[in-house]
């Protein structure tokens, strides 16, 4: 069923555009008589014409009145225009056909996503798919610890769009920083995997299928980890043919690294747009 006629569209198009022109006329009619002034003043110092000229006051005035009926016209025809039966009936269709989308998919999608954590997690954070939160799609996390008992938080995060589609699976492993470089990139490297393990293969919409396959922190990313240490900063970016990868470990310079820093490893994978 078409949901707007070709005329329909083009009123909600003027709707939308008059009041723009009504300020623009408005703004234009003020213009036309301050310009008056220094018109006159040239007329008078360039061609020594002292007596005033009637016609450009009178061009003016027409040109004020036009820009005025203008100005009343744009501002009033929205106003009284969606007052109209015509208008209420517009919205009164299109709310019934906002109201009655099938979202079953959406709903399907993220439910699925959110009994597949739930086993491996101690806690799932999820939007909730029945409410509107379609307008920039859903949300879930899945926190592998309870980090009320102070332990390292460790993390999933799954981003859909507004379709229901996953389109971004963000991994986050915090580290202690009483443990060496090589205990916690291993400490990581299982978070990952544990987090990682109940999405493989899941059957939800997926904007790649890589998004639910295995995945770990790359060879040249764990390398720049040992390499490094506690308090530098590591960045690495990679892709393929369908997914961007961001490898980072996220952290504070040793003069500003105290008690509430909490450094943390991730891993970031984006399908990659058409």
């Amino acid at each position: 069923m078409q949901l707007l006629t070709e005329q329909e569209k083009k009123r909600i198009q003027r709707y939308c555009t008059y009041p723009k022109i009504a300020a623009t006329a408005l703004v234009m009619s003020f213009v036309a008589c301050l310009l008056m002034l220094p018109l006159q003043m040239i007329n008078d110092v360039a061609f020594h014409q002292k007596e005033f000229q009637s016609a450009g006051i009178y061009t003016a005035i027409a040109l004020t009145a036009i820009e005025l009926v203008i100005f009343c016209y744009c501002a009033l025809a929205p106003r009284f225009g969606m007052q109209g039966k015509q208008w209420k009936e517009l919205q009164s269709r299109l709310a019934v056909a906002q109201t009655n989308k099938d979202r079953s998919a959406e709903v399907a999608g993220v439910l699925a996503a959110q009994d597949a954590l739930e086993p491996a997690c101690k806690r799932v954070a999820a939007d909730d798919p029945y409410e509107s939160y379609h307008d920039y799609g859903y949300r879930i996390t899945g926190y592998l610890l309870d980090n009320d008992l102070g332990a390292q938080a460790a993390y999933v995060y799954l981003s859909f769009d507004a379709d229901g589609m996953l389109t971004d699976v963000d991994y986050t492993s915090q580290i202690d920083p009483e443990a060496s470089l090589a205990d916690n990139l291993a400490c990581s490297e299982q978070d990952i995997a544990t987090l990682c393990a109940p999405l493989n293969g899941l059957d939800i919409s997926v904007a790649t299928p890589g998004l639910l396959t295995p995945c770990s922190l790359s060879d040249e990313f764990k390398q720049a980890f040992l390499a490094g240490s506690l308090y530098e900063e590591i960045s690495i970016k990679t892709e393929d043919e369908s997914i961007k990868s961001y490898y980072t470990f996220d952290t504070e310079p040793k003069e500003e690294f105290d008690k509430y820093t909490h450094p943390e490893i991730s891993l970031m994978l984006s399908a990659k747009e058409d």
